[in-house]
């Protein structure tokens, strides 16, 4: 009976270390740091770049811009009455007139006062063909400075601005909360592999020592010392273990495939490898803390606020319709139009001034911008509404999540402690079963506590785990120091 103790406390030593003996080992930041690697492959990545390749437009926007403005061709033939001193008397003749014309522009928004100002010099040829009597003219304008105003646009683009500002922010959360997201997957699922590996461990342990109680329960049958039911128990033992092992390999092994699968490491098998995860750094969360930088720096707001800005632009616009609409454009400049070409002319250059004032009066449209008006009203006044529910909800949502958090990790410290003392009275019981002192039936209901304290203990590492990881997706910060959400914390 001695030699089959020893044997047994070989076999115990020998499965309890076996998986970590020799092996490369894994720790969850190693599969952590991927998530980051792997970030510009998310979708949430390209409407970043949507987002900041928005802003770049809107800000060059605000700078001059030169054009080519071009006239190739422009042919008009028409019947037109002009009078014929060899018959006194008028008569219609056909009139063709081609026009070209080729020049540059500068223009400049100046957003302040919602116009644009522009300097545009151009050259123009005119030839007048009627009947047998063809004339060519030449146009020179070397400067035309003109403003154009339409008075319904007016202060519409700094909420442009602004809404861009806010989509560039909301781009920015949306990535970094989708990294998080991935984050927190991976995070849980490698926290699951381990307690399956751990699990896995004890199993085979369990088998391995079940293998040499079988062959001392059939030496004492042997001897009468024994009886058939301990004997069928102790194969009942084992093909259970059996199927849960089975079954634990075949999860353990779905888990390493989604590791894979987000990550990109390719490393088989990770059995023995996966080292046990470390808690966040502190058992304990501050809800005031928290509760304050939520107050200051809530995220739900932002979301709203878009929403508010792109009402309170609509409203402007409908205002707008509902008054006169008016585009003025005035210009200056200086002309020279000559019938020889303009590097022959000596001709003095003419001043010239436009002027172009256009008023459309809306009469009658049933109301329709009135309500159009009430409902930007109510549009705001719901966004508005919306944003301090989705701040008491998001509150709400983060503080049982800091209470979770801090209800579960001191049970944690007891559970650790339980299951050691558990796995302890476990091996004292096999202890005395091999000696004879006890029953197969105690032996049976100590490893059952085992197990099941295992399972509570690991059960409740996740629920700590998820807590925290998914407070940190929420906040897009560390929830204990709250340092910004990044790869290296």
């Amino acid at each position: 009976m001695h030699i089959a103790l020893q044997r047994l406390v070989w076999v115990t030593a020998w499965w309890v270390l076996f998986p970590m003996a020799g092996a490369q080992v894994l720790d969850i930041t190693q599969f952590q740091q991927q998530v980051w690697k792997r970030a510009e492959e998310l979708p949430t990545y390209y409407e970043l770049q949507v987002a900041q390749a928005s802003i770049r437009i809107s800000k060059l926007s605000q700078l001059p811009s030169l054009s080519l403005v071009s006239e190739p061709l422009n042919i008009n033939r028409q019947n037109v009455l002009r009078y014929n001193a060899v018959i006194d008397a008028d008569e219609y003749r056909t009139q063709q007139l081609i026009r070209n014309s080729l020049g540059v522009r500068i223009t400049q928004p100046v957003d302040v006062l919602g116009g644009t100002l522009s300097v545009q010099s151009d050259l123009s040829r005119l030839q007048s063909t009627t009947g047998p009597t063809e004339i060519r003219n030449y146009g020179w304008t070397p400067f035309q400075v003109g403003w154009t105003q339409d008075w319904s646009t007016r202060g519409v683009a700094k909420f442009n601005r602004d809404a861009l500002a806010l989509s560039l922010n909301l781009a920015q959360e949306a990535h970094l909360e989708a990294v998080a997201e991935e984050y927190q997957l991976v995070s849980l699922v490698y926290l699951e592999a381990w307690a399956l590996q751990s699990a896995i461990a004890s199993t085979r342990m369990r088998l391995a020592q079940r293998d040499t109680l079988l062959e001392i329960v059939e030496r004492q049958l042997a001897r009468g010392f024994s009886n058939v039911e301990q004997r069928l128990l102790m194969e009942q033992l084992i093909l259970e273990d059996s199927l849960q092992l089975v079954e634990q390999e075949g999860l353990f092994q779905d888990l390493c495939n989604t590791l894979f699968d987000h990550t990109d490491l390719e490393l088989t098998p990770l059995y023995g490898k996966l080292v046990p995860p470390l808690l966040p750094q502190t058992t304990y969360l501050d809800a005031d803390r928290i509760g304050a930088f939520l107050e200051t720096e809530g995220r739900a707001g932002n979301r709203e606020q878009a929403l508010i800005i792109s009402a309170e632009r609509e409203r402007k616009l409908r205002q707008a319709a509902r008054l006169p609409q008016v585009s003025v454009y005035a210009g200056l400049g200086v002309n020279r139009f000559t019938d020889v070409p303009w590097w022959q002319s000596q001709q003095a250059f003419i001043p010239q001034q436009y002027l172009n004032f256009q008023v459309n009066v809306p009469i009658w449209s049933w109301g329709i911008p009135t309500i159009k008006i009430l409902q930007s009203d109510a549009e705001i006044g719901a966004a508005r509404a919306r944003i301090q529910q989705e701040t008491l909800l998001e509150h709400e949502k983060m503080l049982q999540l800091v209470h979770a958090y801090n209800r579960t990790t001191p049970k944690l410290q007891l559970l650790t402690r339980l299951s050691d003392i558990r796995s302890e009275k476990y091996r004292i019981t096999l202890s005395k079963w091999a000696s004879g002192q006890t029953s197969m039936q105690e032996v049976y209901d100590h490893t059952q506590l085992w197990k099941q304290s295992e399972t509570q203990y690991y059960n409740l590492l996740k629920e700590t785990w998820n807590a925290y990881l998914t407070l940190q997706t929420l906040l897009l910060k560390d929830p204990v120091t709250l340092a910004p959400f990044s790869p290296n914390p």
